[in-house]
């Protein structure tokens, strides 16, 4: 899984500079490849200071999966008697995140989930990746900073979020420099949850060879091209390249086809429907639907589905299964199992094919059946005959 987005930390990371609590007190709104928002949390230290960072819920998410994975009896993996660690439904089940309404809704988990976490054993409330998540970093300072040019100070009306637009007021036809030119000062990171699977429309030549230095750039090789996702000002692109998403500098590139000015300045699209794949998920005799961002379902990993499927059901004790040809459960046990399953169903006719339409659901060919971890009398099998003397 990825995780979450950081840079070095500026605050909240000594020894005797520990989060004790939590609290999100603003929404903004976001524009990438994706739209999405940032949650303004204040976090108070164990010294009565405080201050802000920003988290998309794809960062609590990732935190999350990554907790789970390294406290597996803390997570009641073992012994669902010996949980501790807070829930937190995973993101897909809220919808989609461009939504104010969504984000709205979110709002109570996770401050729940936070004072939860906070409040556990230092073990895993001091751990590191969550003193990290906590931390105020480079960027929650830029964002600061950003927040303050606008006049937004403090927090927003509870009842009433106002989400912070974008303005995109950058030069976008800067000359191409005759020598490589120096590395502007790194701005408020963008980075999408969600990456196109193929390279398509506004692209720019590199250059210049550039190396990211935070995880929130992007290294590029020069004479290569990558695609335009956002520009976030005149010096900084967020852009996708080698299947990683990230931010460079305009001047070390050459522009090929240029970002929509309407849809980078445009309001309306924030809130169209993003496409959706369904997996189909059996248990106990009943039919569920996972709901995911078709990226996933073109090489969806083992791990990953299978916490997806342990989330929807709420049980961590789950294993998955498929169906062979003959009907009978074949135990999903790693990566390979996961291929064996998809390229068995390439085959088959989708179970329900809606519209093609970029915005519409469609039903992956490929269903996961869920089953008990030691329950093996689901599993069929078939009488040796007996050898010959």
């Amino acid at each position: 899984m990825p995780r979450p987005i950081r840079s070095r930390s500026v605050r909240g990371a000594t020894p005797d500079n520990v989060a004790v609590a939590a609290k999100i007190i603003d929404l903004e709104k976001r524009r990438g490849i994706t739209n999405y928002y940032l949650y303004v949390t204040e976090v108070t230290l164990n010294n009565s200071s405080s201050y802000q960072i920003f988290r998309r819920y794809s960062q609590f998410d990732a935190l999350q999966v990554d907790l789970v994975a390294r406290f597996p009896i803390e997570a009641g993996d073992i012994n669902a008697k010996d949980r501790v660690l807070p829930s937190l439904p995973g993101k897909i089940f809220f919808g989609r995140s461009a939504i104010r309404e969504v984000a709205e809704r979110r709002l109570p988990e996770l401050n729940k989930y936070m004072k939860e976490l906070l409040s556990l054993d230092p073990k895993i409330s001091r751990d590191p990746d969550v003193r990290l998540f906590f931390s105020q970093t480079e960027s929650d300072v830029l964002a600061l900073e950003n927040r303050e040019k606008q006049g937004i100070v403090g927090s927003a009306p509870q009842t009433s979020f106002k989400p912070l637009l974008n303005s995109n007021t950058a030069n976008k036809t800067s000359p191409r420099p005759k020598v490589k030119p120096s590395r502007p000062r790194p701005p408020v990171p963008r980075r999408p949850s969600k990456p196109p699977s193929i390279v398509k429309g506004p692209r720019a030549k590199v250059l210049y060879p550039f190396e990211a230095r935070t995880t929130d750039e992007l290294s590029l090789l020069a004479g290569t091209t990558v695609s335009l996702l956002h520009r976030v000002n005149q010096d900084w692109i967020e852009g996708k390249y080698n299947m990683k998403t990230g931010l460079f500098p305009a001047a070390y590139v050459e522009i090929i086809e240029d970002l929509d000015e309407d849809l980078e300045e445009g309001e309306d699209e924030w809130d169209d429907p993003e496409p959706v794949a369904v997996i189909r998920c059996h248990f106990s005799g009943g039919v569920r639907d996972i709901e995911v961002h078709p990226t996933f379902v073109e090489n969806p990993v083992f791990k990953e589905l299978l916490t997806l499927v342990r989330q929807l059901l709420k049980r961590q004790d789950l294993v998955m299964n498929y169906l062979d040809h003959e009907g009978d459960l074949i135990r999903i046990k790693d990566q390979d199992d996961v291929d064996l399953m998809i390229n068995q169903s390439e085959s088959k006719t989708l179970p329900r094919q809606l519209s093609r339409q970029p915005s519409c659901s469609q039903y992956v060919p490929w269903e996961v059946h869920a089953t008990l971890e030691k329950d093996y009398s689901v599993y069929h099998v078939k009488d040796t005959p007996p050898r010959r003397s």
